[in-house]
């Protein structure tokens, strides 16, 4: 059901940002390694990462997991003071998702996010 190649979207779009692995766990305040495992496909970002990663690759993250062919569905402005209208476009299309999907979405997330937790303890 999840886009298999989720990790190498996420890739495509930090290169074409001009960005390192490094750059983008700074931004975040994560570790590299574990920006790299979600890169690698070992696990999935938590919500919240998963927000600011759509954010800051201009890029429609949830959408990517299940239709990669949409993932430059909205266009992120560069300047960041509008995140708030920025979030909110991503919650509205997290919510045009079926219930079904949404369920499976939190699901999986939830439990990946779990696994990460686990591989930095």
């Amino acid at each position: 059901m999840f886009n298999q190649n989720f990790g190498a979207i996420l890739k495509a779009q930090r290169k074409s940002k001009h960005l390192t692995q490094e750059d983008v766990s700074k931004m975040l305040c994560i570790s590299r390694q574990a920006y790299s495992n979600y890169e690698q496909g070992r696990c999935f970002p938590p919500p919240d990462t998963m927000a600011q990663l759509s954010i800051l690759l201009e890029a429609n993250l949830f959408q990517a997991l299940y239709r990669p062919d949409v993932i430059n569905q909205i266009s992120f402005p560069t300047d960041f003071s509008s995140r708030s209208k920025n979030l909110q476009q991503l919650l509205n299309l997290y919510y045009s998702l079926s219930e079904s999907e949404q369920i499976e979405l939190l699901n999986h997330i939830n439990t990946t996010y779990v696994q990460c937790k686990e591989l930095y303890k």
